[in-house]
This record gives C-alpha cells, sequence and structure tokens, in this order.
C-alpha cells in the first residue's frame, strides 16, 4: 500500500513542479513563474486563510465560486497575462509530434466503466490555470483518472500493483495535434493507459476525454520508439534522453534489444555532470536561510525522515539515505523533491486542502551550500522547507544523492 501511495504522489510532483520563490529566471517560462510566485506570495501569508476558505468551497461545492475574492483576484492576473499564458502554451505543445493512427495492445475504455468522481475535473481545470504554463501541467484529468484506471486493470486483467509501478516506470510519450486556434488534441501514452483530451489553451479547460488500457500482450518492438519532441534548453534536452530511455527500458527487458540505455543508474552515472549543472543552477537561484530563522521554531528530535522522505533508500551499515533511482532521474532540480517533502508536512494537519495550498502558493524554501574541509566536497547544499508552523531541512550532495542530517521543526 505504501507503494501504491508513493506512485500516485509522485505522479502527482511529476504534473505539478514549479519554481518556489526563485531570484531570478532564464528563459521566458522561468521569469514568468517568478512573476506568478510574487503574485501568489500574499497567500503564504496574510491571505492564507482567505484562499484557504476558497479551495474548502471547491472541495465542498459542485462547482467553483466564481463571486470568491480570491478566485477573482486568480482570474484577474491570468487574463492581464493571457498573451504570456497563450505564447507559453503554444511554445510547448509545438515541440511535440501528431499522434500514432492507431494504439496496437490498448482497448478504448468508456469513461463510465471507471470508478471515477469525473465532474471534479473542470473545477481542478480552472483552479489550475494560473500554474499551467505547457502541455505537460494540464492534464489535471489524468490525475482525476489515475487511481481509477489503476483499480480498473487490476480488477479486469489481474495485473498487480508490482506490476503497475515497472510498467509505468518505462515513462511517457506526449502527441499534439491542433484542432483550431484554441483547441489542440493532446494524446498522453504511457505502457500502461492512454489519455487522449481536447485542450483548450485560452481556458485551460478539456473535454472529449478517452481513455485506452494496456491488455496484457506484449508490444511490439520498437514502439514509438523514434518518437520524441523538440528542445532547445539543457533541462528539456535532458528530459528528452531520460523519456527516451525509460521507454527502452521496455523492449531491453521484453525483446531483449541493445536500446542504448541499460538502466536507469547506467544513465544517471552517464549524465551526472548533467544533472549536476542543472541541479545546482536551479539550487542556487534560491535564498540563503536566515540567520535568526531558527529562533520562531522549536526542534523535534524524533525521526521522520522515513516518512516525510519517501522515495530514498537506506545505506545498511550508516544513518545515511540515497534518493532513490527512480526519483533521481527525474529531479532536474529541487522541485520534486522539496515539493514532496512539502506534501508530506501538510499532512501532519490532517486535511488534504493544505496539500493544494501548497502547491497553489509554493512552499518557502532556502538553500544553503555547504563546503568541507576535510575531504572538499562540492555539489553539497543544506535545503530547508517550511509550511508556516512546521519545517524541515535536510543536506543534500546532488552529485552522489545522499540524504543526511535532517532536522524538523515546529513554530513556537
Amino acid at each position: 500500500m505504501t507503494r501504491y501511495i508513493y506512485l500516485l504522489v509522485l505522479f502527482f510532483l511529476l504534473l505539478s513542479h514549479h519554481s518556489i520563490a526563485q531570484q531570478r529566471g532564464k528563459t521566458q517560462k522561468e521569469r514568468f513563474e517568478i512573476k506568478i510566485d510574487a503574485f501568489m506570495q500574499p497567500y503564504r501569508s496574510d491571505r492564507k486563510k482567505a484562499l484557504y476558505h476558497l479551495l474548502s468551497r471547491v472541495k465542498a461545492e459542485k462547482a467553483v465560486p466564481e463571486e470568491d475574492s480570491v478566485y477573482v483576484a486568480l482570474h484577474t492576473f491570468y487574463q492581464s497575462n493571457r498573451k504570456t499564458y497563450r505564447k507559453l502554451r503554444l511554445n510547448s505543445l509545438k515541440r511535440y509530434p501528431a499522434p500514432p493512427v492507431t494504439f496496437p495492445g490498448y482497448i478504448r475504455t468508456s469513461i463510465a466503466e471507471l470508478d471515477t468522481n469525473y465532474k471534479e475535473v473542470e473545477k481542478l481545470q480552472r483552479l489550475s490555470n494560473i500554474r499551467t504554463l505547457d502541455v505537460e501541467e494540464s492534464s489535471v484529468v489524468e490525475r482525476i483518472l489515475l487511481v481509477s484506471i489503476l483499480i480498473y486493470l487490476q480488477d479486469n486483467y489481474g495485473i498487480s500493483m508490482d506490476e503497475i509501478i515497472e510498467n509505468y516506470s518505462y515513462g511517457h510519450k506526449i502527441f499534439t495535434e491542433k484542432q483550431d486556434d484554441d483547441y489542440w488534441r493532446v494524446t498522453r501514452i504511457n505502457r500502461l493507459f492512454i489519455t487522449q483530451y481536447r485542450w483548450n489553451i485560452e481556458t485551460n479547460i478539456v473535454d472529449r476525454v478517452v481513455v485506452w488500457v494496456k491488455d496484457q500482450e506484449v508490444q511490439t518492438a520498437g514502439w514509438l520508439g523514434e518518437a520524441t519532441f523538440k528542445a532547445d534548453t539543457p533541462e528539456l534536452e535532458l528530459f528528452r534522453d531520460i523519456m527516451t530511455c525509460l521507454w527502452s527500458l521496455y523492449d531491453r527487458k521484453n525483446h531483449n534489444l541493445n536500446t542504448g540505455c541499460e538502466s536507469v543508474g547506467a544513465f544517471l552515472k552517464a549524465n551526472t555532470d548533467r544533472y549536476v549543472a542543472l541541479r545546482n543552477n536551479r539550487i542556487a537561484r534560491l535564498p540563503r536561510l536566515p540567520e535568526d530563522w531558527e529562533e520562531n521554531y522549536t526542534r523535534k528530535e524524533d525521526r521522520i525522515i522515513d516518512d516525510l522522505v519517501i522515495p530514498s533508500d537506506k545505506d545498511t551499515g550508516d544513518e545515511r539515505y540515497h534518493l532513490s533511482e527512480s526519483v533521481s532521474i527525474l529531479e532536474l532540480g529541487y522541485h520534486n523533491l522539496m515539493n514532496h517533502v512539502g506534501i508530506q508536512l501538510s499532512y501532519e494537519v490532517g486535511e488534504d486542502v493544505d496539500m493544494v495550498l501548497s502547491w497553489f502558493t509554493g512552499c518557502k524554501a532556502y538553500a544553503v551550500p555547504l563546503q568541507y574541509a576535510v575531504p572538499l566536497q562540492k555539489d553539497v547544499w543544506r535545503l530547508t522547507v517550511s509550511l508556516d508552523h512546521i519545517a524541515f531541512s535536510f543536506i543534500w550532495n546532488i552529485r552522489t544523492d545522499v540524504i543526511s542530517e535532517e532536522q524538523r521543526w515546529v513554530r513556537k
């Protein structure tokens, strides 16, 4: 069950990575993320209760309350930046190829067969509009359907959770096709299922959702192996290579093909310098931890890294943890790891609205570079994330993925 929950949390994180209090940005998207964070900053402090109230209403009611002052502010921000949203979304859509004509080995499944609250899709798409800057972030619908699809696969095809996790780990492919000036058809394919929907890039609303699930037959060798997307930044280039590698591991296992990617571990080792460069670049943008920061907190001595940093493997013989390969391969900065910690911290409150709130506003995150005299080590940072009344920090060697000296505080 823990692995099942982790899979869902990881899926959420991979679709919702965004900047957290960045100081500067290089690409237009990064610069605009900073602008969004600045706009959302009051909702981490004096206006937090108002945002909490909106999210609570959305959870309880069947529709987004358009008269709510926070929703009006969010909508107004979007309207005043419509051209930027549209440009970024179009740029991302144009990176991807058109979808294949057929989906061999997948069976079309009616939404009605899936035990899900599909009515949640529209209101969540409307709420997530302010944070949706590219097609990767458009698929709230897939998050809504994910649990139901996994249960459907188990109940109807007898696929075990271990098989589900393994097949899901082979990554995904995105395909896009223009319908008209505002609508694009988006197709997301993984080794378990396919979701296809029409995305309105002006409103962020999706409709005409179709789902296919994978039968138990082994897929044809090399299927979609050449399909990829255009990359124009070091981050996108590495992400493209990651997805190519993960997708190819299916053929390596099932068809004994030499695909050029031996394993996740081998890929990480071969691309260590690329990861380190991207991680250092991202982490260095975070503000430094204020000297008097701890004065407002009380240190908690109980160890909770097993709960807070689920995607880690403990070394035998000492107290150090390694970020697991399945998470490390997708961590191009710090977002997934820090967001995961933030989400886990929000669970302590016992209210899932806090998790969504932390995604909306971003956590307060800080980074301090560490240098050890003997032996001299580079690429080591202490990261600290704060969710108001609770905080968590740890040392992360971004080259070796060792996590150590975790600490937790509660506000006095």
